[in-house]
């Protein structure tokens, strides 16, 4: 049977009107397309009629905005998307729903997977229940537990990166023991270790540090 997977970025969320929450990416939607922006998404899907193993992967990225660009940068835009991800085709995530529609009129069977209960913020879960309010035979599991599944098997490029993790907070800790006395105040010891991890070249903590 033909197959079509959902994999949806984080959203950015607000802490008040303009003041974001630091952004952190999907771990899943990382570990297939390597792509760091929110409000996006990642679609693999097998061909009409053709094998499993034939797929094809698209990339929807959200319009460009100018004003949001002032502030935080050039985002990626479609035309290079392409070449910077390795993806088959690129589209705004205005298209998905409409692509979603096209893929079904063409499959007739297909199974969708997507893990909508994870989601919180994101434009693609809405276009999901969308989607399959109009299309009730189509049958949504999660994909969550064979992605974690595949994830478990570490590839050369990912185990040197786990071990610079590892060497990196190491380092950091033992700089944290050393400026541990009185009369450092535990929000004191947070900040040495997130500031001799991102020194070191970590983008941000993969969790907040419980320090007491």
């Amino acid at each position: 049977s033909n197959h079509l997977v959902i994999l949806s970025s984080s959203a950015k969320v607000f802490m008040s009107h303009n003041i974001p929450y630091p952004f952190r990416q999907n771990t899943d939607f990382l570990y297939f397309s390597g792509f760091k922006e929110p409000g996006s998404a990642i679609v693999l899907h097998t061909r009409a009629g053709k094998k499993l193993l034939d797929f094809v992967s698209a990339v929807f990225i959200p319009k460009s905005d100018s004003y949001v660009e002032r502030w935080e940068g050039p985002k990626t835009d479609i035309d290079g998307a392409i070449d910077l991800l390795g993806v088959d085709s690129a589209h705004y995530m205005d298209d998905l729903e409409t692509f979603l529609h096209s893929y079904a009129t063409q499959s007739n069977e297909f199974s969708l997977w997507y893990d909508y209960t994870a989601e919180h913020f994101s434009p693609v879960k809405e276009i999901v229940q969308n989607f399959l309010a109009g299309h009730s035979k189509i049958r949504c599991e999660s994909p969550r537990y064979l992605i974690q599944r595949l994830r478990l098997i570490k590839s050369p490029p990912e185990v040197k990166l786990m071990r610079k993790t590892c060497r990196t907070a190491s380092e950091a800790l033992l700089e944290v023991m050393k400026f541990s006395h009185a009369p450092v105040l535990e929000s004191h010891l947070h900040a040495k270790m997130e500031y001799e991890c991102r020194i070191r070249g970590a983008d941000y903590l993969a969790f907040p540090p419980v320090v007491a």
